[in-house]
């Protein structure tokens, strides 16, 4: 006999909310670099968000390095670095030695090539070297000389991610409140077994890995962890890159409907509340195998990483017009 748990949407909610705060006020700091590098090329496209904890208040026009950037540095040698509300501001050149790198403004908006960037009038600071490692889709730069307070700013105050574009279709805010009645776990402890919730008009409850159920015909068929677990890093993929958009809209769509219902019902004011904690940046990674709970749901341990401090959760995922969401 199957026993089913009852879910505790408000305590997932807790839970979750628990989550943001606690990466709303993370105020760490980048640390050294690692001397192993996963990769010997400073090539590609990466993104970061500079928030104004990041920006020293003497720093002239300083306000103008806060939000969302992607910083490119081309195979050309050339590099750009690009806030993404307003466009390019500044471009330059690069030149990389063994791990350092020289980079060079030449031009835009907040290129240190401007006079009024310097500190000590007449001192040249278009260029800064940096001591760089790249390890697996993160980029740090550590400076090693640079007098351009604005490029220290921009390329060291947190890694650099991969850059990775969010193509989620928009959703209004206003239409998050409805909740939707859809199969649903809890976490228990490990020594318990994992349940979920039944839909009415689904009599299965549990599946074991090894032997997973078609919905629509009842026969068995064999899971594909390895599969689902593609799908499921790409969707880790997305909710890191929307929520770098710093728009609630844009990330709450790779929620499930119901964990979305249970999350805008435990705040009267979610919206806002979120989109506070969307100005630190937060890497999702699956850290473990895929675990099949039914056909229609699957668990992951996922690391979630602020700056260079991680933690490691359990998170349920579901099917939801054919596409994986989270379901907390």
């Amino acid at each position: 006999m199957q026993h089913q748990h009852s879910v505790d949407i408000n305590g997932r909610a807790r839970l979750a909310f628990l989550m943001l705060a606690a990466t709303l006020i993370a105020t760490l700091a980048i640390g050294s670099v690692v001397a192993a590098q996963t990769d010997s090329s400073i090539v590609g496209d990466y993104s970061v968000a500079i928030g104004r904890e990041d920006i020293p208040t003497d720093l002239p026009d300083g306000m103008s390095f806060a939000g969302r950037w992607i910083v490119s540095f081309n195979a050309d040698g050339t590099y750009v670095g690009e806030r993404q509300d307003v466009g390019v501001l500044v471009s330059g050149t690069y030149d990389v030695s063994g791990n350092e790198v020289t980079i060079t403004d030449d031009g835009g908006l907040v290129s240190c090539a401007n006079p009024v960037a310097a500190t000590v009038p007449g001192d040249d600071i278009s260029s800064g070297t940096y001591e760089w490692a790249k390890i697996d889709n993160n980029l740090t730069l550590v400076p090693l000389e640079d007098g351009c307070g604005g490029r220290v700013v921009l390329l060291s105050s947190r890694s650099l991610s991969i850059f990775v574009p969010c193509t989620t279709e928009r959703l209004n805010t206003s239409d998050m409140a409805t909740p939707v009645g859809s199969p649903v776990a809890i976490e228990v402890p490990d020594d318990e077994p994992v349940v979920v919730e039944s839909d009415p008009d689904d009599p299965l409850a549990i599946l074991t890995p090894d032997d997973p159920v078609d919905t629509e015909t009842g026969e068995t068929v064999p899971g594909d962890a390895a599969a689902i677990g593609a799908e499921i890093d790409g969707l880790l993929g997305q909710m890191t890159a929307c929520w770098l958009t710093g728009d609630p809209g844009q990330w709450l769509p790779l929620l499930s409907k119901e964990f979305r219902s249970s999350l805008v019902g435990n705040s009267p004011d979610f919206a806002s509340t979120i989109g506070a904690a969307m100005t630190v940046p937060i890497l999702w990674e699956r850290a473990g195998d895929v675990e099949i709970e039914s056909t229609t749901q699957v668990s992951a341990i996922v690391r979630s990483t602020v700056a260079l401090e991680q933690d490691f959760q359990r998170f349920l995922f579901v099917i939801e017009d054919d596409e994986w969401r989270w379901d907390g």
